[in-house]
Order: structure tokens, then sequence, then C-alpha cells
């Protein structure tokens, strides 16, 4: 036999050797993967450990009981797939279900709530509130008081008001992620914010308890922009110029409308209005006197 043969003939025995570790390893992994399991899989369904993460309308009972496991059944008896799809199904306030299975602890189930961020006034006055995700909700507790109330407007199609639907209406996905970041990281734009109104456009009004401010938008907000319209209002607050409307749906700047008023009307420092000019109307931010970052979209 030639050296090129015994080459070649050694080259296939590597690749083979290859493969079975190849599959060998896998089948390690397969079966360490399945191992967590088949420890617990004795275990009682009373001693899966079920963690709620979110606003905290939900408790374990009521989770344990949506799942569908009759009591006392095996855990290794029970398929996580279906009893999670179970519970998504039975409580909407469930946006997500995770079966968890480790090593050194317990099989656990990871609950995680929608969060509401708005009420809306359903079929016969009963009120529901609306999730970021636009999932309608039973209320629970005293979360209503926290939450503003979500309006259409007239020639508005309003969706079937029961709890587990979807709010289908023009512009809600965008309102409700609006209303969704202003809870979450922008106190100054949500607190005291009473309600959202929806137009057919998909357009939208934003109105607050403590002022006359009116902000109307359409579409999603930049990081950027969601800074300049907070400046804007702060800048207002400040004046105390609360009797505005702030409009959002122009992308290069953000105008602020004032009433008439016998004064006046303030321009921006620097600027000297000539003699017999007439009052200025709605204007960019900047020039009322908001900070030039406002203009940025």
């Amino acid at each position: 036999m030639s050296a090129r043969d015994e080459r070649s003939r050694g080259g296939r025995g590597a690749r083979w050797a290859a493969a079975l570790l190849l599959l060998a390893a896998v089948g390690a992994a397969v079966a360490a993967a399945a191992l967590p399991r088949r420890l617990h899989a004795g275990a009682p369904i009373e001693t899966l450990e079920i963690r709620i993460a979110g606003p905290g309308h939900l408790d374990v009972q009521e989770v344990r009981r949506a799942l569908g496991v009759p009591p006392g059944t095996p855990i290794g008896a029970v398929d996580p797939d279906s009893a999670c799809r179970r519970l998504r199904l039975a409580l909407p306030r469930v946006v997500e279900a995770r079966w968890r299975e480790g090593w050194f602890e317990r099989p656990a189930l990871e609950v995680v709530e929608r969060n509401p961020v708005c009420m809306i006034a359903g079929p016969e006055g009963r009120v529901l509130e609306a999730a970021e995700d636009g999932i309608l909700l039973a209320p629970r507790g005293e979360a209503l008081a926290d939450l503003p109330l979500l309006t259409w407007a007239p020639g508005a199609q309003a969706a079937l008001c029961t709890a587990g639907a979807l709010l289908d209406l023009p512009g809600a996905p965008d309102l409700l992620g609006l209303l969704a970041r202003l809870r979450g990281g922008h106190p100054s734009l949500w607190a005291d914010l009473s309600e959202a109104r929806l137009h057919p456009d998909g357009g939208y009004e934003l109105f607050w308890s403590d002022q006359p401010t009116v902000t109307r938008g359409r579409g999603a907000l930049s990081a950027a922009r969601l800074q300049a319209w907070s400046a804007v209002l702060a800048d207002l607050r400040e004046r105390d110029e609360r009797d505005a409307v702030i409009d959002l749906r122009f992308k290069d700047r953000i105008i602020v409308s004032l009433p008439e008023s016998e004064r006046p009307p303030r321009q921006a420092r620097g600027v000297v209005p000539p003699p017999g000019a007439a009052p200025a109307g709605p204007r960019p931010a900047s020039a009322a006197g908001a900070p030039a970052e406002s203009q940025r979209g």
C-alpha cells in the first residue's frame, strides 16, 4: 500500500471518529437536559414554584387553578407547553409563561403579567383596562385610579369591549405604546394625565387634569422627541402658560399655540418685534421661548 493510500485511509478514520464524538456529545447534552426533569418527575404539582412578575394583580392560587392540572398530578406527567398555553388562554393578564427546570432547584413556572396603561368604558358602563399590546382586561384592585381614560372621537369604530379582546382601533397600537413609555420612564408627562382620545385618522389628543394643556400627535415618537416634548411642557408650566395646544404631528418641529390675549406675544430672546407687527399665532416651540432642543424630531 502506498503512502498516499495510507494517508487517505487515516483521514477517513479521523473523520469517522470526529463524527462519533459529536454524536456522543449531542446525546450527553440531551440526557443532561432531561435529567433535572426526571429528578423531580414524581413530585406533585403542588410543589411547582410559581413566580409572578408585573403589576401584582395575579396571585399564586389563581395561576395554579388556571394551569388545569388536577391536584396530586406528578410533575413528570405534565406537558409544560400545554400547561403554559392553557394558562395564557384562561388568564388574559398573562402575557408570557415559562417553565423552568434546573439542576439544583425545583421546577418553577415564571409568569409575566400584562401592564395596563389606560382604562376604557365598555358596554353598559363597564370599565375595562387596556394593556400596552391592546388586550382588554377586567380591572383589579384600585389600579383604575392611576390610569387615564381612553376615548375615541365620533367616527371611530369602537372595538368589541370585552375582557380578553383586542382593542382594534386606528392608531391604538401607537397610542398605547406611547402611554406605556410615559408611565415607565417619563413621570413629568405621565403625572395627572387624565384622558387620551383617538381620532378616526389614527391621530390622538392627550389631556391633563391639572391644566388645560392639550397635546396632539400621530404615530410613534422617538426618544429625542419625547425629551423635547417634556422640555416644552416644563417650559409652559414655568411660564404659567398652561392654556396651550402642543402639536407633535410635524417631524421637524413642535408647534405650540397659545390663546390670543391683549398682551404682546412673547418672542425668542434677542428678537425685537417691528412696530405694528401682528400678534403671532401658532409657532414652533423655540419661538415661544422653549429650549432649542424642542426643535429636534
